[in-house]
Parts: C-alpha cells; structure tokens; sequence
C-alpha cells in the first residue's frame, strides 16, 4: 500500500510541474493511466493480503508452536521433579513403615518382657511374703553400764541381752542359743573384745555342741581394746542351734589346754552400752 501511494504521488507531482498547456492536452490520458493505476493497485493489494495473512498465520503457528516445544519441555522437567520426589517420598514411606513395624515389634517384645518380669515379680513377692523372716542382733551387755563377763571355771555359753533386732524370735534372750525355725542356710558373725593391758579373749561358735570357729586374741597395749570377729554361712535342719561359748579357765576342756599359757590364763570380755560385744545371724533362704 505504500508503495501505490508513493507511485501516485511521484505521478502527480509530475503532472503539476509541466506546463498548463501539457496538462490540459493530457488530462484525459492521465485520467486513463490514474485508472488503470488504481487497478493495478488494487490487484496487487489483492495478492498482497493473501500472501500477508498466510505469512501470519504461518508466523503465529511457528510461534505456537514454539511456546507449545516450551511447555511441553517445561511441563516434561516438573513431571520428572514430580516424578523424583515422588520417589523419594515412597521411599521415605517404605523406610518409615519399616521403622513402625520395627518399633511395633520391640514394643510387642517389651510388653512381653514386662508381662514376663511382673509375672516373675509376683512370684517372688509370693516367694518373699511365703518365707520365713528370720534375723537377729544382740549385745553382750556386762549386767551394769560397763565391765567383765568372765572369766568361768568352765566353757559357758554367753547370752547376749541387749536384743537389737530380733524378727521371728528365734533368738533365745534367756539361753543366748539360736534355733532355727526352718530347714535352710544361715549367716551368723560375731565380735568380742576385752579391755585392758595383757588381758586375753578365747571364744567359740558351736552349731550344736560341735565347734564351727575358735579364735582367741591378746591385748598387749598397756590400755585399749583388744577385739576378734569372724563369721560363717551355716546349713541348718529345722530345730539346730547355734551359741557363742567362753572357754573355761581350768583348761580341762578347752582346745589349748595343752598350752599352759593359755589353759592357766583368765579369759573375760569388757562390755558397755557401746556394745563392743555383739552376735548376729539371719536366715539367708531355705532349702
């Protein structure tokens, strides 16, 4: 278009410039070839627009599909994204539930373990409430605040008065003798000391009227304590005793008569409310 507009205005021009003669001469053929001008125009305008809306739409299809390669690709890329996380997160499940049945499973496990040990709980606490209590603690006491028991002519068993602890009373206060109320093994220990310088500690544990320890101490300190302590796991029938004896000093029965040291020497133990002197046992289980 605008080239014919070009063409018909260069045409024009040219017609103004020559003479008014040649104008007039010419009216009439330049009316001709403006018309025929004009028809030219239109025809090529004709061809034109064809050619034009093909180019467009051919344009716009290319730049369709473009942007439709763009999205595809673009929409292609999130699906694989989406494709992957989707993945991970399966994974991430699967790992998950691995985890929850792990954990379900120990948690089954303790619950069985827990159901196990209360069970075993309640059998020992039946154990326990079905067996016999049986423990006791004395002191030898000296018949005053303080001084000697002994020594005796004679092996003499002593009688611990100061009771301390004395459950299921199988601890004699008036004879000093243990009796075992059941079938079982029992834990007894004791301690004995005397007081001043040269004085001289010999004692004995019977079970029964056999002797299970002896042990004898010297106090050669011109003042203080002179002490002894064992102990032993005693197995004992239901009825059996156990004492602590003091050997006499007439040595006519004693382990060390043979040394006239010891068979002629006195044998005595100081007590006060300290309780320096003591004898314990207890019932460890029984059989």
């Amino acid at each position: 278009m605008e080239t014919c507009g070009t063409v018909l205005v260069a045409l024009l021009c040219v017609c103004v410039c020559e003479p008014a003669a040649q104008r007039d001469r010419e009216a009439v053929s330049l009316e001709q070839r403006l018309t025929t001008l004009e028809a030219r125009v239109r025809a090529v305008i004709q061809n034109i627009d064809p050619e034009r809306d093909a180019m467009d739409r051919e344009y716009l299809a290319s730049q369709m599909e473009t942007q439709l390669n763009l999205t595809k690709h673009r929409m292609a890329k999130e699906n694989a994204e989406m494709a992957a996380q989707l993945t991970a997160l399966q994974t991430r499940l699967s790992t998950s539930e691995d985890q929850v049945q792990s954990l379900q499973t120990r948690l089954s496990t303790s619950e069985d373990q827990a159901q196990s040990l209360q069970t075993r709980l309640e059998d020992l606490k039946s154990e326990s409430e079905d067996q016999p209590k049986v423990a006791f603690s004395a002191g030898l006491g000296a018949g005053g605040p303080s001084g000697y028991v002994g020594p005796f002519s004679s092996r003499t068993t002593l009688v611990y008065k100061r009771v301390i602890t004395n459950i299921g009373n199988a601890y004699n206060t008036s004879t000093g003798v243990f009796l075992a109320p059941v079938k079982g093994v029992y834990y007894f220990r004791f301690t004995v000391a005397t007081y001043g310088s040269s004085e001289r500690v010999r004692i004995s544990m019977y079970k029964n009227d056999q002797q299970l320890i002896y042990n004898y101490g010297y106090n050669n300190h011109q003042y203080g304590y002179e002490y002894v302590s064992n102990g032993a796991v005693v197995e004992m029938e239901q009825g059996d005793t156990v004492d602590m004896r003091l050997p006499g000093s007439s040595g006519s029965s004693d382990r060390l008569d043979e040394n006239w040291l010891w068979a002629n020497s006195r044998t005595r133990l100081y007590d006060n409310s300290d309780n320096h002197n003591t004898f314990s046992g207890f019932l460890l289980y029984p059989l």
